[in-house]
């Protein structure tokens, strides 16, 4: 069997799980709100990331850690446009494509809740990321306190649109979620396992979306 073939017989057992009772949906990777992030979505940011030449490198071998690092980047997305959105904030197209010259140009500086995420997606959050941290930072007489205001401004646009996973991806709680800005893991070693066939080990490699406590931007 081909890579290739491995891998969407991979996608396609991740397109059957549910997310939850009262949300089952087929081919769904994750919800935040009423907004639906499906495996396809998530396949063709893969599909993005693999095809510039400098993260293709990184991310060789790594592709199921690619994929959650796509999906991850996609609700930090939605999440961050959400709360740009109740601080009576914008971000502007010219913003956005900036952001992504930058990572272009500096993939090294990309933050690790990022990593694993076509320069595209990466860019537009870590735009919205900055405009959340403009907005605190004008109501705050401190780092600390801007940081404390930008996590409040998170949580508060996670319980306007809830987040559910995808098992197969990991799982989302907002509390672990704002001390990396990542979604948890599986820790089932046959999801893992389904996740990533074919993959010696997951730790530690380049292309790994790493954790970080960093505020993406």
């Amino acid at each position: 069997m081909t890579r290739r073939s491995v891998r969407l017989a991979a996608l396609a057992l991740l397109a059957v799980v549910p997310l939850s009772a009262c949300r089952q949906q087929t081919g769904t990777a994750a919800f935040v709100g009423v907004k639906r992030i499906t495996v396809s979505d998530v396949q063709h940011g893969v599909d993005d990331f693999y095809k510039n030449p400098a993260l293709a490198k990184s991310g060789e071998g790594r592709e199921a850690l690619v994929r959650r690092g796509t999906l991850n980047a996609m609700i930090l997305d939605a999440l961050f446009a959400r709360a740009v959105h109740n601080l009576g904030a914008t971000v502007s197209d010219t913003e956005k494509l900036a952001a992504v010259a930058q990572y272009k140009a500096n993939p090294g500086n990309i933050p690790g809740p990022l990593q694993g995420a076509p320069l595209e997606i990466a860019g537009e959050t870590g735009a919205y990321a900055n405009a959340i941290q403009a907005a605190v930072t004008k109501t705050s007489s401190s780092d600390q306190e801007a940081n404390a205001k930008f996590a409040d401004a998170v949580k508060k646009a996670a319980k306007d649109a809830p987040v559910e996973v995808n098992p197969r991806y990991g799982s989302f709680d907002i509390k672990s979620f704002l001390q990396t800005f990542s979604i948890t893991p599986s820790k089932d070693k046959a999801v893992v396992e389904l996740a990533q066939p074919g993959a010696a080990n997951t730790g530690g490699q380049a292309g790994q979306p790493q954790p970080d406590t960093q505020q993406p931007g």
